[in-house]
């Protein structure tokens, strides 16, 4: 069946999860294995608030059966969430974008132990746009314009245009100054980023001179600052993750 169109909960939208054949009795036993980063006890208070929803939208109690081939809708909240004290602004709106201006240090989605700092949660909470979703992303410590879809019909063609590079990326970043690195500007940095194989949704760099690059950025001076520190222009041309 197709998703439930589920209310947002103060910015939030329920997350979906798939109901597969299994042994479970009840659904609280389920979730209580599925998503064990939640206490038992949580979900059982969560149900009975009834911030479970089965496929129908109709809140399950925690005595509420399993049955598999379904799905189940909850919302993601958290109880010490770090706190971002930095605002974004919202520079356009049409009834197909929203561009927003994201500040340093504030993800752009729900995860880990983000949920209501997040750029997508506070601009939803403002708009009360449920359908709002991101066209693209920034690195959390990363701050600039943000595209998001505001209606599902349209969201794939703006996503196409990042996913076959057909939108070119900008970025600006101080760094140190040398004089040996400044003499070859501008110029064409390569190198080779892969998964690290340990620590999740981080990426390393391969120091391997026999490795074929897969990241490439222009980088060009815009302005010195002071003797030991400069302002960078870099334009991506490869779309590796956390390039």
């Amino acid at each position: 069946p197709p998703k439930l169109a589920s209310p947002l909960r103060d910015g939030v939208a329920a997350s979906a999860l798939a109901c597969p054949p299994g042994p479970w009795t009840r659904v609280l036993d389920f979730l209580a294995e599925r998503l064990p980063l939640v206490a038992r006890d949580d979900w059982t208070a969560r149900m009975a608030r009834g911030d479970v929803l089965d496929d129908t939208g109709t809140p399950l109690p925690p005595d509420a059966p399993y049955r598999a081939q379904r799905r189940l809708y909850y919302w993601r909240w958290l109880d010490d969430e770090p706190p971002v004290p930095f605002e974004a602004r919202i520079l356009h709106v049409d009834e197909h974008l929203l561009v927003a201006d994201k500040p340093h240090f504030l993800p752009v989605t729900p995860k880990g132990r983000y949920v209501q700092q997040t750029l997508l949660t506070r601009l939803r909470r403002e708009t009360g746009l449920a359908d709002l979703s991101p066209v693209h992303r920034l690195d959390r410590e990363t701050a600039g314009l943000t595209l998001f879809s505001v209606q599902p019909d349209t969201r794939d063609a703006y996503q196409r245009l990042f996913r076959d590079r057909d939108v070119e990326k900008v970025y600006e970043a101080i760094a140190p100054w040398r004089d040996d690195i400044g003499a070859r500007l501008p110029f064409e940095y390569e190198s080779r980023l892969e998964e690290h194989p340990v620590d999740f949704m981080q990426m390393r760099t391969i120091n391997d001179m026999e490795a074929t690059p897969n990241a490439r950025t222009r980088i060009a001076l815009i302005e010195r600052l002071g003797a030991d520190r400069a302002r960078y222009e870099l334009r991506p041309h490869s779309g590796v993750k956390h390039q």
